[in-house]
């Protein structure tokens, strides 16, 4: 009877270490899973679907019923008004459009490296939400993934990131700062529209295009540095810049696209190479305190620039700098 004993309190240990007592496998009560199989998601997984409980800080668990948790599903949390703190296991891979969008009390989320995919509208509405650290496994950030998260002060985008899809921090009213690694070839449309709170902006050297309004409305940002690694500055990417007083243009851009710097009324001076061969209509409009540009060319090379007439007469008017040397 005691060898029977025995046995069975060793068996509860066992279980015990393997499943319940387990730390890396549990979660906080009341998260809802569900199992899941897709043969290209490497077969049975596990989403996080919701959450019935009272706690403001949540804890999801690595696994359930012995299989890994791999997504928050779409709209899992939307809308949830309580939630404050976020743990995210380093089982997760992909974190679902609108999963956490207006969860209003929302102020700390602990993102693992596994996390590969921040979907669409994953964080929108977080008005709550003071940082968020983007770790150095992301691939990807969504559509509106942080649109309207208005308290967020500051956000590094590592080198792991290849795709910020449009609109991504639109609306982020508190940011101040932005880094951007060097994965990121192209700064889509609306990436940081209305910021206008952003004063600090640094480029990786991999940006070949900053796309439509990218910037526009950031109406604190006094200073760009633009990398030799872009090609394009396109329509309306710094539009209504009023606090850009300057302006340093990479030496590989070869266009600066109609209306890209129009109404940066404070901007004085601006730095072009001898790479550009168009500058578009009102690239420069409403740049009223324009007075210097130093190019990179000679007096010829200017000469050749196709700029457009319609909008660019402070451009035009302006004392040019020839043969200027960067520092």
């Amino acid at each position: 009877m005691k060898k029977l004993l025995s046995i069975l309190v060793l068996m509860l240990v066992v279980v015990c270490v393997f499943t319940a007592c387990d730390k890396s496998n549990s979660g906080t009560d009341g998260v809802i899973y569900e199992s899941m199989y897709n043969s290209f998601e490497g077969g049975h997984y596990v989403e996080v679907v919701g959450y019935k409980g009272r706690e403001t800080s949540l804890e999801f668990a690595s696994k359930y019923e012995g299989v890994s948790v791999k997504k928050i599903r779409n709209s899992a949390f939307e809308g949830n008004k309580n939630i404050t703190d976020v743990i995210i296991p380093d089982s997760v891979t992909n974190i679902g459009g609108g999963a956490f969008s207006h969860c209003t009390s929302l102020k700390n989320v602990t993102i693992p490296d596994s996390v590969a995919v921040i979907e669409f509208r994953a964080f929108a509405g977080c008005t709550s939400l003071t940082n968020i650290t983007i770790p150095n496994g992301v691939k990807s950030i969504g559509k509106e993934a942080f649109q309207g998260c208005t308290s967020l002060a500051s956000v590094i985008i590592p080198d792991s990131v290849i795709n910020i899809d449009i609109d991504a921090f639109e609306n982020c009213t508190s940011l101040i700062s932005v880094t951007i690694g060097n994965g990121i070839t192209d700064i889509s449309q609306g990436t940081f529209y209305e910021c206008t709170s952003l004063t600090d902006v640094t480029l990786g050297n991999s940006v070949i295009n900053i796309n439509s309004s990218a910037f526009e409305g950031c109406t604190s940002l006094k200073k760009i540095v633009i990398p030799n690694s872009v090609e394009v500055v396109s329509y309306e990417s710094f539009y209504r810049c009023s606090s850009l007083t300057s302006v340093i243009i990479g030496n590989n851009v070869m266009g600066i696209a109609g209306s890209a710097f129009k109404s940066c009324s404070s901007l004085v001076s601006i730095t072009i190479p001898d790479s550009v061969k168009i500058i578009g209509e009102e690239a420069f409009y409403d740049c009223s305190s324009l007075t210097d540009v130093y190019y990179t060319g000679t007096a010829e090379d200017w000469a050749k620039i196709d700029i457009d007439s319609n909008g660019n007469d402070k451009l035009i008017g302006a004392t040019i700098h020839y043969n200027y040397v960067r520092e």
